[in-house]
């Protein structure tokens, strides 16, 4: 492996040269040449690189990163040297520093950068940036730099959610109190484990409509190990995110949820959410190749996926890929668009469950927090109760003190519903292409093979704290 790049000298020399420029800090010969070409990109230098790894990954941080990513970078290693005992930093760990302070810089986003955020995320605004930027008071350049950078950073992203009514599918949620086992199924996506004082699960599944029957009599037989267990039908649900509390001029805790607001908020008691009507279900209108489902699988993650992307992941031609991704967004319509943000320093998440009459209470204060989810429910067995999800995705370490917020004005009001801290999860989604038979137009369904149970501490193991849903359509 070659590299030949000007002005890399100007990071070499003698080792005792490397150490006083790092103040003590000493590096490897390829942690000091990542350095090199991290400075060369970011001043505009000729770089010639044959099969450098990580290069291109080092073009997009520096286009991303506002200011000097290479001055924060030699201050890191520079404070390295200072605290250190004189051992050598190797490429791996600069590498690890430069990913670091890339990130932190992400939670730098500009008044333009928010606007566009909210229009994508809460009104659902095309991705058209000349109506855009008109919509929401910004010039074409400013709007086209922000989304750009959104785009560029991944902090926005437009996947796909299934519309369930028009392929014979329903969104069911179950909900487990105290339990033993809890469901295991290629049909299964999202898992929300919630561990305070009565454990609570929340699973949903995207499942066959005429086999819901099937988990409902699972769900009776799981009562006799359980608490509690109920089977809901979960709408699609409202994603919203709100830039309230995010403070361009607090330094690196950009995003500060204040109490005294949320207090403020809850004081304006709403209405009653409205249910509405359920979401049309009804068989499989139509019929999906092997490439079609594959298809719907990609979209799902990357909704805008650029056609020689899918041509090289499904095999297909460009011109086809055209063809049937208007097909499925447009004519069957099978697929809709949700933009989502990705801001991955909101790790927290909070949930409440609660009847619609509650959920008004609550709502004004829940909707202020950085991104929320909130969904109707009703319950499979009755066909009448109903409840209000609401998830919110909120500054690392900060769910306890928020959940205390919602629970003492619950307290003060005689109010019984408290919000409940997730704990860990599982962020999933069924394959479209696994589970759908092609030749037979059908959903595959076998009770043994695709409804199980499982222990709970053994899923509860495989449960993680990072990337957990707050979107539960996609």
């Amino acid at each position: 492996m070659m590299m030949r790049t000007r002005g890399a000298s100007l990071l070499r020399g003698s080792g005792n040269e490397t150490e006083d420029e790092y103040e003590g800090c000493r590096l490897s010969p390829s942690a000091e040449r990542l350095l090199s070409l991290l400075r060369s990109i970011e001043i505009g230098r000729d770089v010639d690189v044959f099969e450098i790894e990580n290069a291109r990954r080092l073009r997009d941080m520096v286009a991303t990163h506002r200011g000097s990513l290479y001055q924060v970078v030699v201050n890191r290693v520079r404070r390295a040297g200072r605290a250190g005992d004189g051992g050598v930093l190797t490429q791996q760990e600069i590498l690890m520093i430069i990913e670091q302070e890339w990130h932190r810089g992400l939670a730098h986003l500009s008044d333009s950068e928010l606007r566009v955020l909210g229009a994508m995320v809460n009104d659902h605004r095309s991705s058209a940036l000349q109506k855009l930027a008109a919509e929401i008071g910004l010039t074409y350049s400013r709007t086209r730099r922000a989304y750009r950078r959104l785009l560029q950073t991944g902090l926005l992203r437009t996947q796909a959610i299934l519309n369930v009514g028009e392929m014979g599918l329903a969104r069911i949620l179950v909900v487990l109190v105290e339990p033993t086992f809890v469901i295991s199924s290629p049909y299964v996506e999202k898992t929300l484990y919630c561990d305070g004082p009565t454990r609570i699960v929340f699973q949903t599944l995207t499942a066959p409509r005429e086999r819901v029957s099937d988990i409902v009599v699972l769900v009776r037989s799981l009562r006799t190990t359980s608490e509690s267990v109920r089977v809901w039908r979960l709408s699609t649900g409202r994603l919203r995110f709100s830039s309230l509390y995010y403070n361009q001029h607090c330094g690196r805790r950009r995003w500060t949820v204040d109490p005294v607001i949320l207090h403020l908020l809850l004081r304006h008691t709403g209405e009653p959410v409205v249910m509405g009507t359920d979401e049309p279900v009804g068989t499989v209108r139509t019929s999906f190749s092997d490439a079609d489902t594959r298809l719907i699988d990609i979209l799902r993650q990357e909704f805008t996926a650029a056609a020689s992307e899918l041509a090289k992941q499904t095999g297909l031609s460009e011109s086809t890929i055209f063809k049937r991704r208007a097909r499925l967004t447009g004519e069957l319509s099978v697929l809709l668009p949700r933009a989502r943000p990705q801001l991955d320093w909101l790790t927290d998440r909070l949930l409440l469950f609660v009847p619609p009459e509650q959920a008004g209470t609550f709502l004004r204060a829940w909707l202020s927090l950085p991104i929320t989810y909130i969904s109707r429910v009703r319950d499979v067995e009755s066909g009448k109760e109903t409840r209000v999800l609401m998830l919110a995705a909120l500054p690392t370490g900060t769910a306890e003190d928020i959940a205390y917020v919602f629970a003492r004005h619950e307290e003060d009001e005689g109010g019984r519903f408290h919000p409940t801290a997730v704990n860990a999860g599982m962020d999933d989604r069924i394959l479209v292409h696994t589970v759908y038979d092609h030749v037979d137009r059908t959903w595959r369904w076998d009770s043994n093979d695709f409804l199980d149970l499982e222990k709970f501490f053994t899923a509860r193991r495989r449960a993680t704290r990072r990337g957990l849903p707050v979107d539960l359509a996609t």
